[in-house]
């Protein structure tokens, strides 16, 4: 279990356990529970509470152990670092021969390249990043390969979210609450309705007025990302500001997030210009009556005067219409559903 961003990302499919005893080395820690310094040397064998997704910690001396083995990031919308560390944790030099990647595209990873001797007891860092741009879902698999050791694999998933980045127009933008309800009687053989879902799924709706060259940049967005999962804007709930908030992660605003229902369940926002169609998918760590924070700084540049915060929710693409207003002029009407990451 690791933090990511402020936010809790569970990559070991497990978790800890106050009732179990596993014993790790001073160094190993700091990958496992809690920040403490690396060195080369194995010292100060300690116990903590705690159980690990590997198993090989009770042939500890005999083994090569990666940290961590499996990354899982529910929503991509910005590049994310991770560090891995090889550790030989064994009593004879160990070669890496080769590093394998099923599935590059949408990660880099950086370090010494193979072939490569390990000394006992010694570590290797690797920076591997997972890029904000590339395919709809990010299903990789890194094997590294020894002389005499079996192959360890690191896998990494997640989904990429595309922030849809035009604003409604036609001023008719409708947004439902779906709660997907069943119909049963009481014992008073009064008709009821249950809710299925623990919390709603919203569908919104839209028109977006542009004359022909902005009508067909509209459309090839939505023609080229029509797999990915897209950060649908809130268009009832914007968020104004009036700096350059570039480099910034935390956005004071103009007006107050008084009374804004979406936001308070909302995980990210997107930033867009109106004009330039410009934006950028940030995580919410938490906002107050009068600002927003993000978990990272802002990184593209936006004009205030035409620029805009909407909460958003995740979804699809559900339905398309165009209309011919004039010659020149045309509607497109939109409809986006949530689903659930």
């Amino acid at each position: 279990m690791v933090t990511h961003n402020g936010k809790l990302l569970d990559y070991r499919k497990g978790s800890m356990q106050d009732n179990t005893t596993v014993t790790t080395v001073d160094y190993l820690t700091n990958f496992i529970l809690g920040d403490l310094s690396i060195t080369n040397k194995v010292s100060n064998i300690e116990e903590h509470s705690g159980t690990h997704q590997n198993t090989g910690f009770k042939m500890i001396d005999h083994n090569i152990f990666l940290f961590p083995d499996e990354i899982s990031i529910p929503l991509i919308s910005e590049n994310i670092e991770h560090i891995i560390t090889l550790w030989n944790a064994s009593q004879e030099t160990q070669v890496l021969i080769d590093i394998i990647i099923d599935g590059q595209q949408g990660i880099t990873l950086e370090g010494i390249d193979p072939p490569y001797e390990i000394y006992p007891e010694n570590i290797l860092l690797f920076t591997l990043t997972v890029l904000s741009d590339g395919q709809p879902t990010q299903n990789t698999t890194i094997t590294f390969t020894f002389q005499e050791h079996p192959p360890i694999t690191l896998t990494i998933e997640g989904t990429r979210i595309l922030g849809f980045p035009y604003i409604t127009n036609s001023g008719d933008f409708t947004i439902d609450y779906n709660f997907e309800t069943v119909i049963f009687n009481s014992d008073r053989f009064k008709e009821q309705r249950r809710g299925l879902l623990d919390k709603y799924k919203r569908t919104l709706s839209g028109g977006f007025i542009y004359q022909d060259i902005e009508q067909k940049q509209l459309l090839r967005f939505l023609v080229d990302n029509y797999n990915k999962v897209l950060g649908v804007p809130i268009y009832s709930e914007p968020l104004f500001f009036g700096i350059d908030i570039q480099g910034l992660s935390v956005v004071p605003l103009i007006n107050t997030t008084t009374n804004y229902d979406n936001l308070e369940i909302a995980d990210y926002a997107i930033i867009l210009d109106n004009n330039t169609h410009i934006a950028e998918i940030k995580e919410i760590l938490y906002f107050t009556t009068n600002s927003i924070v993000f978990s990272n700084n802002v990184t593209k540049y936006f004009n205030y005067e035409t620029s805009l915060i909407f909460p958003v929710f995740t979804g699809f693409l559900h339905e398309k219409n165009v209309d011919e207003l004039l010659s020149s002029l045309s509607q497109v009407s939109l409809t986006f559903k949530e689903v659930f990451i």
